[in-house]
This record gives structure tokens, C-alpha cells and sequence, in this order.
């Protein structure tokens, strides 16, 4: 499909995938297979088609506002590094920094994905980084386990995705300034963690500490998320009293 997700008309036979020169697709029509509202099909890579839910997106925009997966707005002022999601296989960061001598608020500098022991960064003005080594974009990284890295340009915006075996992951947009796109696939559904919540469908439990803990504190909150070592950054001041502007 045009996103990258591998798929095919209902129906429809799928040609052969070879690995090694060898046939290795086991199923064969499978129309009889219908995915459900909020659902998208994927194969594998035996080319069995299975059905999981559809990807999620979270927000970060503005001073930070962000949109969590399931779908709250929260805002979290700090100045430091961040774990924006963590799953099994990679986890996203972004860096804040105030602006304009403006102490009371903080706008992203910088985007980060781990995956597989390295980091890689897109900062301001789209300037792309592997473990600190300024980097060319285009880039393309394809690994042995059938993991792909590919980051690019498109217009305003650079885009940072991992596949593997051409079933989109993640997909990370970043324009350079002021507001990042964090989509990631159905399979880390209820495993999700960090700024950009729980993803389960239960609002009740979006403000998951790193500790397991859930607050309604949003300073704690987001504190507890601070890059490890990055714990000597100041924790931003509390948020103001909804009744200080009152007269």
C-alpha cells in the first residue's frame, strides 16, 4: 500500500516471497479472513495475513502541548529530555529548550529514536545525527533481521521510520521547530509508555509513571519521564493555580 504496510485486494494470491532463494509463503487465498472496524491486515513473513488493530499517532506541538495515543491533551513545561514511548524495540525522546528568554514555557529542539544500541537525532533545521556523527539524509539502513531505518525530507518535514520486512512500525515527523508526529503500529497496542501515554483504550491510567504509579500530577508526571541521564535538568515549577488569574 501507499504507507509502506504490505497487503493485497481480498481475495486476492499472493505472488511467492523468496528469502535466500527459497520460496517461503505458506498461505496462499485467504479471503475468508476479514479484518473488523479499527483493524488493518498485515502478513507476515509467510505472507498468513492477521489481522491488528490500526496504528496510533501521538502529537507534540506548540509549547509543548501534547496528544496522547488515547486521544487526551496534557501539557508538561520542562526543559529537559524526555521519553516520549517506549516499546520493546525502540523508544522516541524529544529535548525542550526555552525560547526568546521565555522561562515560563519550553518548545521542542530535538527528536530522538533508540533502536538497536544507537541514537539517532534529528535537531532544529533538520539537522539528522547518528550517535552524535552529522549524517546525510537520505538515509538507509537495512539490517539482517529484516529491520529497515530510512529518515528523508518531504517538505516541511523529516520523516524517521522502521519497518521490517515492509510493515511499517514507526513513522516519526519532525519539523524542525515546533511540532512532532509519533505514529506507531497496531502491534504495540497495550504496550506502550512514556509522554505519549498508555495505549489501551483506558484513559483512566494515561498518566503512568516510569515507576508504574499513576498520578494526576502532570509535573510528576513528566518528571518521571526524564532521560535517565539527563536527572541532574531542572524540574520545571508548578504549573499555576487555576484561580491565580482570577481578581
Amino acid at each position: 500500500t501507499g504507507d509502506g504496510r504490505l497487503s493485497a485486494p481480498r481475495g486476492a494470491k499472493l505472488a511467492p516471497a523468496r528469502k535466500f532463494g527459497q520460496v517461503s509463503c505458506k498461505c496462499d487465498d485467504q479471503s475468508d479472513i476479514r479484518c473488523s472496524g479499527g483493524e488493518v491486515a498485515v502478513f507476515d513473513r509467510e505472507c498468513c495475513k492477521q489481522c491488528i488493530p490500526a496504528p496510533a499517532t501521538c502529537q507534540v506541538t506548540g509549547d509543548p502541548h501534547y496528544y496522547t495515543f488515547d486521544k487526551i491533551w496534557h501539557h508538561f513545561q520542562g526543559e529537559c529530555k524526555y521519553v516520549l514511548v517506549k516499546t520493546s524495540d525502540f523508544e522516541v525522546h524529544h529535548g525542550n529548550e526555552h525560547l526568546h528568554g521565555n522561562t515560563a514555557v519550553t518548545w521542542t529542539k530535538e527528536v530522538m529514536v533508540v533502536f538497536k544500541e544507537q541514537e539517532y537525532s534529528i535537531k532544529k533545521h533538520h539537522v539528522f545525527s547518528i550517535d552524535d556523527v552529522q549524517k546525510v539524509v537520505p538515509y538507509r539502513k537495512a539490517f539482517p533481521d529484516g529491520y529497515l531505518v530510512h529518515i528523508r525530507r518531504i517538505g516541511s518535514y523529516t520523516y524517521f521510520q522502521i519497518s521490517r520486512d515492509g510493515s511499517l512500525l514507526l513513522t516519526l515527523k519532525y519539523n524542525g521547530y515546533h511540532r512532532s508526529e509519533i505514529e506507531v503500529a497496531g502491534i504495540y497496542k497495550g504496550t506502550t509508555q512514556g509522554l505519549c501515554g498508555t495505549w489501551n483504550d483506558n484513559k483512566n491510567d494515561e498518566y503512568t509513571m516510569r515507576s508504574g504509579a499513576v498520578t494526576t500530577d502532570l509535573n510528576e508526571f513528566g518528571n518521571s519521564w526524564k532521560e535517565k541521564d539527563d536527572e541532574f535538568c531542572p524540574d520545571p515549577p508548578p504549573p499555576p493555580h487555576v484561580c491565580d488569574d482570577q481578581p
